[in-house]
């Protein structure tokens, strides 16, 4: 074996370490609840894990030094490696991130000057490339906008290219599996273009329906029929149709909804009658089902207290340990769609509706904290569960929506619950012994009720992270260093969280505690931009928080896999020499008297030791033990 075959095999190894390593950083952050025998244990099980987790990253961040950032591999190895992390084929969920970032780099620059590669390799990436960017889409809508219209415009530039290769006389020209391939981008391309976040004009849709009418020429024509003689071209036609359905999802108005209808009652046919020939047989004709009940109620032919009421039903005859396809579905896709359909077409619910809606929305939770956390399906199925936070409706004498976030940050991330419940209780305890020893600096709201001052301290650290939710694929990447691209994602869940605060009683009022608690006391530094400062009675709640947020941060070692977790004493020293710029000089004051001191003492030991109990006992509760 030569040197360049060995280095080849060598390479080769490493990545391979690198996904057993990140699988097992996966494994190790989600411990199985059901091993574990006592509260106590949890909480060492999870300090253990997490520096475990500490070495297991410090040896892919060499990996990631050696190999990636300096760009110094041949494109094959990087190809390789990057069908490691993420595989459509096999259902291989490794690290979608890195291999987001690895795509952009491979093939961005190859698509914009793509004369002189061989068609087949390039058609196979752009493939690609449209496959993830449905991803990408959902999950940039998540936290901003601007995002989902940067891979729009990449999308539209991928189109044109698909539109140049489906000229007849250059398709004829074409390879067998370039042809193929090429088919497979225009049948997909109509499921790029579906945006339930926003409504959606007339105008838009009719955009929609034009891409999709374009799609399905394709398959009518006989020239490319005769040409890809042995495609399967029931199934090109179905998944067209059925890309289509999922608009009726989207806030779009009665017209273009029995427009929708329309193909809606297509699909169903072309199942109907080849029901042999789909693989997912059941699964379409119940997600069929879905389409017709809510396409009902969007075209106004049905009322929706009734769909929902039909919902529940089915929703009840589910099998709650069901992980496939089909189980999904149930358990997941169609409670979520039934969210998403009442947000956008809000009626008044009955008592009785409105706790069919909340068991629902328990129910996800419990069946996605359930959900093994190396299944090929767990990162899809969290972007359906984050869909639900984004479409749920708050109901008086219902599950608020600050206590939704909460559980949900137990199912999918229990150490950020348990550091919500830490800043809670430390805003709490700075927030008391500040109204007792300066009244003066609380709002003239406050000032006649230090009690709710307190109250309203800890409910706004206990929402202070809210925003994460939304970017929970992110912060839970502990194997590797973020890129610059992650860490902005990161940056913007103060804001994220603020947006969605903002429409929701239970959170509203802790807006700007949620917006700036990440804002250095001068502005000076930190995320958004706030040049002014957090001076002034109004931002007194913030300057605890913020206070709160960093002094938990530093004394805990769980998800901090990387740092050793300082006393309280070091922690005060670095408060002091922060205090005028990134502290509010008051809030630092606090943490020299010896009586809150005494009371911090107690909240970052055994109060976070009383966290882990109850954490331990929710999770046992939502695993059915």
């Amino acid at each position: 074996m030569n040197n360049e075959q060995t280095n080849s095999t060598n390479i080769e190894k490493d990545f391979e370490q690198y996904v057993e390593r990140m699988k097992r950083i996966r494994a190790l952050a989600t411990p199985d609840i059901t091993e574990i025998k006592t509260a106590d244990e949890y909480s060492r099980v999870l300090i253990d894990h997490f520096r475990q987790i500490g070495v297991l990253s410090e040896q892919n961040y060499a990996l990631i030094e050696d190999y990636i950032m300096p760009k110094r591999l041949p494109r094959e190895e990087l190809e390789r490696f990057n069908e490691m992390l993420v595989n459509e084929i096999e259902g291989v969920e490794v690290d979608v991130h890195l291999s987001d970032w690895l795509m952009d780099r491979l093939m961005l620059s190859d698509i914009e000057m793509h004369s002189g590669q061989d068609d087949i390799s390039l058609l196979s990436r752009l493939f690609v490339q449209m496959r993830r960017a449905y991803y990408r889409i959902a999950s940039f809508s998540r936290y901003h906008d601007y995002e989902s219209e940067r891979v729009r415009e990449q999308i539209l530039k991928d189109a044109k290219i698909i539109d140049d290769y489906l000229a007849k006389e250059r398709f004829a020209q074409l390879p067998v599996e370039a042809r193929r391939i090429l088919i497979e981008c225009v049948k997909f391309a109509p499921q790029l273009y579906n945006n339930n976040e926003y409504p959606l004009s007339d105008e838009y849709c009719n955009e929609q329906f034009a891409i999709v009418e374009r799609a399905l020429s394709v398959c009518r024509d006989s020239f490319y029929r005769k040409l890809m003689p042995d495609y399967d071209w029931l199934n090109y036609k179905m998944y067209v149709h059925l890309y289509t359905c999922y608009m009726i999802y989207a806030d779009i108005s009665q017209e273009m909804a029995r427009k929708v209808y329309r193909y809606i009652k297509k699909t169903k046919g072309i199942v109907e009658r080849n029901r042999s020939k789909f693989k997912l047989g059941e699964w379409l004709e119940y997600k069929i089902r879905d389409f017709e009940m809510w396409a009902m109620v969007v075209s106004g032919k049905e009322n929706i207290l009734e769909a929902g009421r039909t919902c529940y039903r089915s929703y009840l005859k589910r099998n709650q340990y069901d992980y496939s396809n089909i189980g999904i579905l149930k358990n997941l896709d169609s409670p979520a769609s039934f969210i998403s359909l009442v947000k956008n077409h809000p009626v008044p619910f009955d008592e009785g509706m409105a706790k069919k809606y909340e068991a629902m929305a328990k129910g996800m939770l419990e069946y996605l904290y359930r959900i093994p956390k190396l299944s090929s399906q767990y990162f899809r199925c969290m972007i359906i569960f984050i869909n639900l936070l984004m479409n749920y409706m708050e109901m008086p004498g219902n599950l608020s929506m600050e206590d939704l976030c909460l559980n949900a940050f137990i199912t999918l991330h229990p150490p950020s619950y348990i550091h919500s419940r830490m800043v809670a209780q430390i805003s709490s305890c700075l927030s008391r012994h500040l109204a007792q020893l300066h009244p003066e600096l609380l709002e003239e709201r406050w000032k006649d009720n230090r009690f709710g001052f307190q109250m309203y301290a800890y409910h706004a650290g206990l929402s202070h992270d809210i925003g994460k939710l939304f970017i929970i694929d992110t912060i839970g990447m502990y194997g590797r260093p973020l890129f610059d691209e992650e860490f902005e994602i990161i940056k913007k869940h103060p804001s994220v969280g603020a947006g969605v605060a903002r429409k929701y009683d239970s959170l509203r009022d802790y807006m700007d505690v949620i917006r700036y608690h990440h804002v250095w006391y001068d502005g000076s530094k930190g995320y958004p931009d706030c040049p002014q400062g957090l001076g002034g009675a109004r931002n007194t709640a913030i300057n605890i928080v913020h206070m709160a947020d960093c002094m938990d941060a530093a004394t805990d070692v769980v998800g901090r896999s990387y740092k050793a977790a300082k006393t309280l004493d070091q922690f005060i020293e670095e408060a002091k020499a922060g205090s005028g710029t990134e502290f509010a000089p008051y809030v630092v004051e606090l943490l020299q008297n010896e009586k809150v001191k005494q009371e911090l003492d107690f909240l970052l030991y055994q109060g976070r030791q009383n966290l882990y109990q109850e954490t331990y006992l929710m999770l046992m509760q939502m695993k059915g033990k």
